[in-house]
């Protein structure tokens, strides 16, 4: 009983000796607990800086990374020096004097010094971070986690789920691996589904061409959202048609970027590069109908049933039956070029399966044009039933500017319909708020049939709810140039149509339409170089304006440069539309 007292007697004595030696009271260990937790949370703050600072793409450490570890590096060489400064005084209490004392403060001051020279080295120290963390963050990625993105992908598109689409589609896209022209696919498929085609234009340039056979379907998807956002410039047209060459070069998706590329130089007016791009395909349903559709460019009629006949009866099937809306668009334009467009348009009133508002409006736009232009061909008889169809239409179609031309022409001058479609034309103009876009473009044809009553009309309504348009003012001076006037009036309508065209241009000296009116006007007022320049600097930015032509060719006879004028006048001779 006493040799077991003994042994804890003497136990608690080394134990107490133990913590003497230490130097750390209870409390004192509680303290050093917290500090060590502080400096822990420091870093972890400052390894946030320093993905923050990462995720920016900056050179160099922002100050705030600098200062934090400053101040780390400062807490840590002062907690250092505290703790030599206690063993020093455990150590001489003990009787241990191994060390002199000057020697423990040349080591205390040669450790301080070091901790307190970190900040020089910061930056290597920071870029080590930052590729250890990298490699950290790759290493989480492996096969079954991508395995396991991909269901959630797949899940998330069987919801219609687009934010969690667009975050896991992000996260791909983040990794280097064997698909990433899939996930870059498919996030421009989203963007474009969710109508974001700036946001898919400015994805599909960021994205460096590639001209390795096995691009196809992300050359054509981007060519889609190219499409989707708007083909405006010269600059997009060279980059939608390349991305489709490539996507032709690809077997996968040859066929389709074909058709697609035919389509495209259909549109453009290059119809022997349609015709070359579209006969390796001429055998496919696209293949067909876009040849079909390229012999109604030309004017070729009697052709398009010929074209169509293989897979006629599969259109008609497919219309009557439709599976879904994909069945609906792809059998509404043969049926269309086959004359049943009134079919057509009767069909979108009640569908069979549900159809988007935005793509029955295309086809509803595509019916409507094809059936006037059919009544106008058929001679004059059939004009009273092109007034019918667009009266019967019309209000499924409001400011729609497939009517301009029409209407126009069925309330001309010599029209046996003139008298009901003017009423007709002023119900468009007038009888519902359209917008601006919409009356311009319709004062602008309304100009060019010499209807310049209706015209002025137009454009004041324009001005009088928005006097800050562009359009309307550059078109009004267009009108004051062309309309026929006496002499007082016609210097009148001279001057009031420079003001008009001196205003647009002190706010927008770029605008290609006000320069090239600023150069008629001076050419009526006989400065002939002035004039030039300004319609040559018009042509550049509208080379196919046949009327630009016209007048470069008139202004440069008058200066005695018949070398230029000529040709001019063979560019407007080859540009003017065959009648």
């Amino acid at each position: 009983m006493s040799s077991r007292r003994n042994h804890s007697v003497l136990a608690s004595w080394f134990g107490r000796k133990r913590r003497e030696v230490k130097g750390a009271s209870r409390s004192k260990r509680l303290v050093d607990e917290r500090k060590k937790h502080e400096r822990s949370r420091r870093l972890r703050d400052i390894y946030a800086l320093l993905k923050s600072w990462k995720s920016r793409g900056e050179t160099t450490p922002p100050p705030s990374v600098s200062n934090a570890m400053a101040a780390l590096v400062k807490d840590i060489s002062l907690a250092a020096s505290t703790q030599l400064e206690e063993r020093k005084g455990i150590q001489r209490d003990s009787g241990n004097r191994k060390f002199s004392l000057s020697k423990r403060r040349e080591r205390g001051a040669s450790l301080g010094g070091a901790l307190m020279a970190v900040p020089i080295c910061l930056p290597s120290l920071l870029m080590m971070g930052l590729v250890v963390s990298q490699a950290i963050e790759s290493s989480r990625f492996s096969s079954k986690r991508l395995a396991r993105l991909e269901d959630s992908y797949l899940q998330a598109t069987e919801e219609a789920n687009n934010a969690a689409i667009e975050l896991i589609l992000l996260k791909r896209l983040n990794l280097s691996e064997s698909a990433l022209n899939t996930n870059r696919s498919r996030y421009i498929k989203m963007l474009v589904d969710a109508g974001r085609f700036e946001e898919a234009r400015r994805f599909v340039r960021s994205i460096p061409f590639d001209g390795s056979e096995r691009t196809g379907e992300l050359q054509l998807t981007a060519a889609l959202a190219l499409s989707k956002a708007g083909i405006t410039d010269d600059a997009s047209k060279r980059e939608f048609e390349s991305r489709l060459v490539i996507a032709v070069a690809d077997p996968v998706t040859s066929d389709r970027a074909r058709a697609q590329l035919g389509r495209f130089f259909r549109q453009t007016g290059q119809f022997r590069a349609s015709e070359s791009i579209l006969e390796p395909i001429r055998a496919t349903e696209q293949g067909c109908l876009e040849l079909a559709l390229l012999r109604y460019a030309q004017g070729q009629f009697s052709d398009i049933p010929t074209t169509l006949a293989p897979y006629l009866v599969r259109w008609r099937e497919r219309w009557l039956a439709p599976k879904s809306q994909a069945d609906i668009e792809s059998s509404a334009e043969p049926l269309i070029l086959m004359n049943q467009e009134s079919i057509v348009l009767e069909t979108l009133d009640n569908p069979p399966v549900p159809v988007a508002p935005d793509v029955a409006e295309k086809i509803r736009i595509e019916a409507a044009k094809t059936l006037i232009d059919r009544e106008f061909r058929s001679g004059t008889l059939r004009l009273w039933n092109a007034l019918e169809e667009i009266e019967r239409h019309y209000d499924r179609l409001p400011c729609s500017e497939i009517w301009i031309e029409p209407i126009l022409k069925l309330s001309s001058q010599n029209s046996p319909t003139r008298d009901r479609a003017i009423l007709q034309r002023d119900r468009m103009a007038f009888g519902k708020p359209c917008p601006a876009s919409f009356l311009n473009a319709f004062a602008r044809k309304a100009i060019d049939f010499g209807e310049f009553a209706f015209a002025e009309k137009l454009l004041e309504s324009i001005r009088s709810g928005s006097p800050e348009d562009f359009d309307s003012r550059e078109t009004l001076a267009r009108l004051l140039l062309e309309k026929k006037a006496k002499d007082d009036e016609r210097l009148a309508n001279l001057a009031k149509a420079s003001d008009l065209v001196d205003s647009v241009l002190s706010e927008s000296p770029d605008r290609p339409a006000a320069i090239a009116i600023r150069g008629r006007i001076r050419e009526e007022k006989g400065q002939l170089t002035e004039a030039l320049k300004d319609l040559r600097t018009a042509v550049e930015a509208d080379p196919r304006n046949v009327g630009l032509h016209e007048a470069i060719a008139r202004v440069s006879s008058k200066c005695g440069q018949p070398d230029l004028a000529r040709i001019h006048e063979e560019l407007a001779r080859e540009l003017k539309p065959k009648e």
